[in-house]
């Protein structure tokens, strides 16, 4: 990401979610919000953003994810980047 403006991406529509959560969801966001340190940002200009969060909220993907990602000792997911560059 040489080159890029962090600011700019908050200015995007995007979908974000947090690093640990105890319920998986994404969500999309067209208002500008900014993150906590905790938080993740998605943008993409290949793919409809509304196609990618159906996907990344999906059933299918939250099993897939059980699967790869990594799940705290209380049994919430730790939704890091590098699972989801997928959609990249």
């Amino acid at each position: 990401m040489v080159g890029v403006n962090l600011s700019e991406l908050f200015e995007q529509e995007k979908i974000i979610w947090v690093l640990t959560a105890d319920k998986w969801g994404f969500v999309f966001d067209k208002e500008k919000h900014f993150l906590t340190s905790g938080g993740y940002l998605l943008v993409s200009k290949k793919l409809s953003l509304k196609y990618i969060l159906a996907i990344l909220n999906s059933n299918l993907m939250r099993c897939y994810f059980s699967q790869i990602g990594v799940m705290t000792a209380g049994g919430a997911f730790t939704l890091k980047k590098p699972q989801l560059n997928v959609f990249q």
